[in-house]
């Protein structure tokens, strides 16, 4: 669209049929060039996740946090008591008459009651759901930062291509300057108006190519590869326009954040961890039985010089929770976690619900100055300078009018460039918020990924 626009007085000066042909080439070249734009953008955007996603050590460290917690579940689900082995020996008194000794020795076992070691393995478990959703969490700021990098990039591009078609027109009023000027129809002092312009142009290139290489050096960065990875990459300006979509209602968006935001789920998880420690309070209130078997070899009680008494033993022992109270300042504990678990899920309900409509309000007023511009102002600034350049042809107009004309038209196009970029970074915000809900089918989507489930397998 912005070669149609910016190029017309060049075009004009070289007649209307060239117009005519240029833009009837356009149209037929239009559908075939987007579509493989669009194609192409989009096999760049799964490269760059899968990279991401693969080299990210921050994400690839939640699988260890994972692993940690099932193993914990694990020993705690699996852990049997310890047997213990009691020996005493009895010796006489000094004042006894005669000089005595016995022995006893017993060996011990506590008896797991059923169920009691699953529920001790339960927080464990619940704190491995806590770390997927964790990394969910992480994952799709991760996708959505290096969408806005893509952004970004897209909007370095298509402020290059800018400059490049201004100094394109710069050139052209050049030529122009060096035909009228022996013809007395144009002046000197034109020439050094537009050879500084031309570099001033030429000042901004050199910037935003700095900027293009700082910031695929932080994308390289942030997926953990090196930058040659990320330059092989390519980010066209028509992105700024490919991806730009309709929204759905504003509750519609509520709704799908209620359902696939991760911080949302993660608060549920937590939640489920607190009622997990809830209910080993209540499994502690019931002790575990303790079975014994001992021998014991002991003297005779009365008779001195009789065979020494020898007895098996069984027996069983059971703590008393006669102070089952001790416990309730501990499930006091839980409960209370609990309700401030719940009470921050609440809250972040509102602020999502914040700042979905503080991302519409802002998104419905730029998308109707995007089209008010694109509709109205476009066409008024491009003709402008299409007629300052006949004028300055003509001698009847100068080279300090007609860079005016181009600065305003350039200026305009630089307004709608940032315009569709925060539109984009409004939506990629929007598509976080959704966990990937919208756009599910666009080429910006978020890829589907495996992560450890509570089962150790692939989710």
């Amino acid at each position: 669209m912005w070669s149609v626009v910016m190029s017309s007085p060049w075009l004009c000066r070289r007649g209307i049929q060239h117009v005519f042909l240029s833009v009837a080439c356009v149209a037929l070249a239009l559908p075939a060039a987007a579509e493989d734009a669009a194609s192409g953008s989009n096999s760049e955007i799964e490269t760059l996740d899968a990279l991401a996603l693969e080299n990210n050590q921050s994400l690839r460290a939640f699988d260890n946090r994972a692993r940690q917690a099932r193993e914990q579940a694990q020993f705690q689900e699996q852990r049997r008591p310890e047997p213990m082995v009691e020996y005493m020996l009895d010796v006489s008194a000094p004042w006894m008459p005669h000089f005595t000794t016995g022995h006893m020795i017993r060996v011990m076992q506590s008896i797991p009651r059923g169920g009691a070691r699953r529920a001790s393995a339960a927080p464990a478990r619940a704190r491995q759901q806590v770390v997927y959703f964790e990394q969910r969490e992480a994952e799709v700021e991760l996708l959505r930062d290096l969408r806005l990098d893509v952004v970004e990039l897209a909007r370095i591009e298509a402020r290059i291509e800018l400059l490049e078609e201004e100094m394109g027109l710069i050139d052209d009023a050049l030529g122009v300057v060096e035909a009228v000027t022996p013809l007395g129809k144009g002046d000197h002092g034109d020439f050094f108006q537009l050879e500084l312009e031309r570099e001033t142009a030429e000042d901004g290139l050199a910037r935003l190519r700095s900027e293009r290489k700082a910031r695929r050096a932080t994308m390289a960065a942030r997926m953990g590869v090196d930058v040659e990875r990320v330059d092989a990459l390519e980010f066209p300006a028509d992105i700024l326009e490919q991806w730009l979509v309709d929204l759905p209602t504003k509750e519609e968006l509520v709704e799908r954040a209620r359902e696939g935001e991760p911080s949302l789920a993660r608060l549920d998880a937590e939640a489920g961890v607190v009622d997990a420690r809830i209910e080993l309070v209540d499994q502690r209130q019931r002790p575990w039985p303790q079975v014994m078997a001992g021998y014991s070899n002991m003297p005779p009680m009365w008779e001195m010089d009789g065979s020494r008494a020898q007895m098996f033993q069984l027996g069983i022992s059971i703590a008393l929770p006669i102070f089952g109270s001790q416990y309730d300042h501990e499930a006091s504990q839980w409960q209370a976690a609990h309700q401030a678990v719940q009470q921050d899920r609440a809250q972040q309900n509102n602020e999502i619900r914040g700042q979905i409509e503080e991302l519409m309000a802002g998104w419905n007023a730029d998308r109707q100055r995007l089209q008010r511009h694109e509709r109205e102002l476009a066409p008024l600034a491009s003709d402008l300078a299409r007629r300052v350049l006949i004028g300055m042809e003509l001698g009847e107009r100068s080279a300090s009018e007609y860079l005016l004309a181009v600065r305003q038209e350039v200026d305009l196009e630089t307004r709608m460039i940032e315009l569709r970029a925060d539109l984009l970074e409004r939506l990629m915000e929007l598509q976080r918020l959704t966990g990937g809900a919208l756009g599910e089918h666009q080429p910006w989507s978020y890829p589907d990924t495996a992560y450890i489930d509570t089962d150790g397998g692939q989710r």
